[in-house]
């Protein structure tokens, strides 16, 4: 047997999908709360926005339905030092909405991307584990 980094696990994204991952990319959210408010320097938010390629291998996102209707994007696999890891998400969090913007599909998640390239601030809606949670991310210079 290989050690855990070599083992893969299957996971139910719901509407009969699945996706594997490995297992050095998974530990499910635990359920504690997000801290309340991070704090990211613009150049972390400017670079991240600005390779939407690099962003988009830091994590998964996955659509995320509630009786078959969708409410925002699962994430999961989420990297060490990632964007994702420094703002708090956990693997398992279903971002729902970022500064009241909806996120039930690709489209609206585009919406969102022109905001936050000019935001100082923005507030995402999450839930954790069953639980609901906001975390203020405030941009700095």
């Amino acid at each position: 047997m290989g050690d855990d980094a070599d083992q893969t696990r299957v996971i139910e994204l719901g509407s009969g999908e699945a996706a594997v991952a490995f297992s050095d990319e998974l530990a499910l959210a635990h359920g504690d709360p997000p801290r309340a408010k991070v704090s990211l320097t613009r150049a972390e938010i400017d670079a991240a926005l600005g390779h939407t390629e690099q962003l988009a291998t830091q994590a998964r996102l996955v659509p995320a339905f509630v009786d078959g209707k969708p409410v925002g994007f699962k994430i999961f696999a989420i990297r060490k030092g990632s964007l994702y890891e420094r703002i708090g998400l956990e693997n398992g969090d279903v971002v729902t909405e970022i500064d009241g913007f909806d996120l039930s599909s690709p489209e609206k998640a585009l919406e969102v991307y022109s905001h936050l390239r000019e935001a100082t601030a923005a507030t995402l809606s999450l839930t954790r584990a069953t639980k609901r949670y906001s975390i203020r991310v405030e941009v700095r210079p």
